[in-house]
């Protein structure tokens, strides 16, 4: 399903089906960068 977020799947190499506890690291700064990208987009930041 090319629909996925930034339009390509996402990979995390050396993790199974568990890629938040095998590997922490790159799986957050995954998830925050899609969640930036869905929460502020294009919009500026507001402190």
């Amino acid at each position: 399903m090319p629909n996925l977020w930034n339009r390509e799947i996402q990979f995390i190499a050396n993790a199974g089906h568990a890629p938040h506890w095998e590997t922490p690291e790159k799986f957050n700064g995954l998830l925050m960068d899609f969640i930036t990208d869905v929460t502020i987009g294009d919009r500026p930041r507001q402190n």
